[in-house]
């Protein structure tokens, strides 16, 4: 009875437990470490920033460079607002879509359902940029260029076929 009862983890499975946590960690810190900088930088005067680019840590904090980011254009909090509304947008649409195409996939029977299965997994391998031109055109006559919800819909296009299947 005792054999079955396990006093944990033995040696080895630790050992490898923790080399993955190690090449985990380290992989981690590769993948942020851009990041890390480009924030990092985003907050060196910019004469700083120039001198010494890959110092991570500044003599002198400043948030001058997000000061001037509020003259640029309309402000950087109407471009972030736009990201938000078209992320939200794209997100839901997608949901609201694919969720009852997929129930209706995998609950119910009906003709055609492998043909249309098919067609709609092989639209997955047609390149985007074959489609940029037509995509263009429509969105031209529906009047949606230089618009939001022309991003959502083309958002929303490319999604469906990686969300519904």
């Amino acid at each position: 009875m005792s054999d079955l009862i396990s006093n944990g983890p033995s040696r080895r499975e630790r050992l490898g437990l923790a080399a993955f946590y190690v090449v985990a960690s380290i992989l981690a810190v590769l993948f942020l470490m851009p990041m890390i900088w480009s924030v990092a930088n985003s907050f060196k005067p910019p004469a700083e920033a120039l001198a010494n680019p890959l110092a991570l840590f500044s003599r002198a904090f400043s948030l001058d460079n997000y000061r001037r980011l509020e003259g640029v254009g309309a402000g950087w909090y109407v471009y972030a607002g736009n990201s938000v509304m078209i992320a939200l947008g794209t997100v839901l649409l997608t949901v609201l879509i694919a969720v009852p195409a997929g129930y209706g996939f995998s609950k119910f029977r009906f003709p055609g359902q492998t043909i249309l299965f098919v067609a709609l997994m092989a639209t997955m391998m047609i390149p985007f940029q074959s489609i940029l031109t037509p995509l263009f055109l429509i969105l031209n006559l529906l009047k949606l260029q230089n618009n939001l919800l022309g991003l959502v819909l083309i958002y929303t296009t490319f999604q469906l076929p990686f969300r519904s299947s």
